[in-house]
């Protein structure tokens, strides 16, 4: 797709350009310890087997208790990876796996709140960098979770570049977010307004919200769930389950064999003889 070409090169650019200048010093509050009580906030995996990412993450975020993020971003260890937070600017966040470490660049944000030990300051031509190490605990078979927080803002987070060593979980909230999934098995929870969920190569979960959303599951095995509004849900390759849930939705299955549930609403269904469609009131042969 023309979108996810375009959004690819920039964030590829930035990377680059990362890369050129080099790593350079922590932050001056980098000796520091920064936590906070939505460090706390209830873990688990996805309750649909085999789907989402292997280990306990964030699943929502209640209103209220956020750390205040204007212009700024910031990084924390969790037990299983890093936890990537910005808020009130538009992120635009691209990671790749570089040399051994996890590169985060935000070409949204004006500058880091607190990086933590284990991460150094990347010089960008624009926005923030950092460069983060990898235990060397994490595999393929037991992934690091890299979460990643943005809010308040029409959030674009592309990790495509990321191998299955890495699942990733984004917490959309109000804006317009567009979320890329790499080939690990993530997890995108859109939240509020419209927003557009590509997955990757993993089994993923991909949850919008409250308005028109755009889903398109990828390869593998998807669980793709439209929620409220006039949804386009888009199955890809692999044996997929597609919710519209509420609205006038617009359901397409891809390859492999798919569970296609419409849900409320007037809603249409593309599908081939092998899939199964549910409470549909338009279906057609694809």
């Amino acid at each position: 797709m023309s979108r996810t070409v375009t959004r690819r090169s920039v964030g590829f650019l930035a990377t680059a350009a990362a890369l050129a200048g080099g790593v350079v010093g922590t932050s001056a509050t980098a000796q520091a310890a920064y936590e906070d009580p939505t460090m706390d906030l209830p873990r688990q995996v996805s309750p649909y087997p085999g789907v989402g990412p292997h280990r306990p993450y964030v699943q929502e975020i209640p209103i209220g208790g956020v750390v205040p993020l204007k212009n700024e971003a910031l990084l924390n260890r969790t037990e299983h990876g890093w936890l990537f937070r910005a808020g009130q600017q538009n992120t635009n966040l691209t990671m790749t796996y570089t040399d051994g470490r996890l590169h985060f660049v935000d070409t949204g944000t004006a500058s880091w709140k607190w990086l933590p030990k284990g991460c150094t300051k990347l010089d960008v031509p624009l926005g923030v960098g950092a460069s983060c190490v990898i235990g060397t605990k994490f595999t393929d078979a037991a992934p690091m979770l890299v979460e990643v927080w943005p809010r308040l803002g029409n959030d674009v987070m592309d990790s495509t570049a990321l191998p299955a060593l890495f699942d990733v979980s984004y917490l959309g909230d109000k804006g317009d977010d567009v979320a890329y999934l790499g080939a690990g098995d993530d997890f995108f929870n859109g939240a509020q307004d419209a927003d557009s969920g590509y997955g990757g190569d993993g089994r993923d979960w991909i949850r919008t919200g409250l308005a028109d959303d755009f889903i398109d599951g990828g390869a593998d095995g998807d669980y793709l769930v439209g929620v409220d509004s006039n949804d386009t849900i888009y199955g890809g390759s692999g044996d997929d389950n597609l919710y519209g849930i509420d609205g006038d939705d617009k359901l397409f299955a891809g390859d492999g064999n798919d569970r296609i549930s419409c849900g409320n609403g007037t809603d249409e269904a593309t599908l081939k003889s092998t899939d199964k469609a549910l409470a549909c009131e338009t279906t057609s042969n694809s």
